[in-house]
């Protein structure tokens, strides 16, 4: 005998199975891929969701230490572009012939403009292709002296200058795992004599989401992912009263880490930076270790 409600359980589960599929895909399609703690989103963030970003980071090096605090804004008007606004405040200390160094105050403010190239999004995949502009005024503390001491140039919180930089940045998804990759070229403008080296960056990222291991429930889900990160950064010499100064060489650091979404709209995340390989020749000498804290709210 054919009953007319035998299989309805059935669609109700291709119903739920289509519902979940397509939340999948649109939260993937309004993510900003954060696959990494350091290395940038190809991404653009979502119009509907702004982002405030707090991280800490701590640097110990051979002959001193630097903390910075740094406040973030995301923003962005449609899905092909993207602005950020961010302001650092950096405490320094430095042991110096003839007496050490330990002075903070706010560091220069930072804008930056990012375009969407190719955005291809799928169910469980992604791929994100996307270019960058910023630009750096020299709004912060720019003391020379930290009471009776002179402050290099290249240490000072704020040197007077401006910079400019410009790059691209990808990144793909497959289901659990996510790779980036970012490459960055700063410039920065002589003053009063003194021009801090250009410098360039390539950042590597692999993520991968320990839990869940697929979404039941999107709303509900307190999301855990794991990071690996290789960050690379090489800088030319500055230049004083027209001749080379110290500061060239090159930082590789491995970094592993954790995010972790206790709700859809907030994340936290940290890492640990260990240097596997420098050439950088600076007022800090070798780089023993580092570490970021951050927290992420979009509203």
């Amino acid at each position: 005998m054919h009953t007319p409600h035998a299989h309805r359980p059935r669609f109700r589960v291709l119903r739920t199975a289509l519902a979940l599929t397509t939340g999948v895909t649109l939260h993937l399609a309004s993510a900003p891929l954060h696959a990494q703690i350091v290395t940038e989103n190809a991404g653009v963030l979502s119009p509907q969701t702004p982002e405030f970003h707090e991280a800490f980071s701590f640097t110990r090096a051979a002959l001193g230490d630097e903390l910075s605090w740094t406040q973030q804004l995301i923003f962005s008007t449609d899905r092909s572009n993207e602005f950020q606004f961010l302001v650092p405040w950096i405490d320094r200390e430095v042991d110096r012939p003839g007496g050490g160094l330990d002075f903070a105050g706010f560091g220069d403010a930072t804008f930056r403009w990012k375009h969407a190239l190719v955005r291809d999004d799928g169910v469980m995949q992604s791929t994100r292709w996307s270019t960058r502009v910023e630009f750096t005024a020299p709004t912060g503390d720019q003391d020379r002296t930290d009471g009776d001491t002179a402050i290099p140039p290249d240490l000072r919180i704020s040197r007077g200058d401006w910079s400019f930089g410009a790059g691209g940045g990808y990144a793909m998804v497959d289901d659990r795992h996510r790779f980036a990759a970012d490459l960055m070229f700063r410039h920065h403008t002589a003053h009063d004599d003194f021009q801090l080296g250009d410098s360039v960056e390539l950042d590597l990222a692999y993520w991968f989401r320990i839990s869940p291991t697929h979404f039941d429930d999107l709303e509900r889900t307190t999301e855990v992912r794991g990071v690996l990160e290789l960050l690379s950064s090489y800088s030319w010499a500055s230049e004083l009263h027209g001749t080379d100064a110290d500061g060239d060489g090159g930082t590789v650091w491995i970094a592993p880490g954790l995010q972790v979404f206790p709700l859809d709209w907030l994340l936290f995340e940290g890492n640990v930076q260990l240097p596997i390989a420098q050439s950088l020749d600076d007022a800090f000498g070798d780089r023993h270790f580092g570490a970021v804290l951050g927290l992420r709210i979009l509203f």
